[in-house]
């Protein structure tokens, strides 16, 4: 299992399916440009009954972690986490 951190810039905040993602563009090293990735927003203070969630505003830079073996709940769920801003 390889873990990389990496650095991207919120897109957008909005979650509108309630899916628990928000878009966070990472630089292209090849083409210079940025590709938006759904990132899952994970609470530091959680559990089954509640939570606490602070997505950051569009602009700002965040750290998030990319897992292709994660799972959750049961289910594969590759992707990224994001950590902290």
């Amino acid at each position: 299992m390889a873990l990389k951190l990496k650095i991207g810039t919120v897109a957008s905040q909005g979650d509108i399916t309630q899916t628990g993602q928000f878009k966070v563009a990472f630089d292209v090293a090849d083409s210079g440009g940025s590709k938006p990735e759904n990132v899952r927003y994970v609470s530091p203070y959680g559990n089954t009954e509640a939570a606490f969630v602070a997505i950051p505003q569009p602009g700002s830079q965040v750290l998030c972690l990319y897992d292709e073996d994660a799972v959750i709940a049961g289910d594969k769920a590759p992707g990224y986490f994001y950590l902290g801003s």
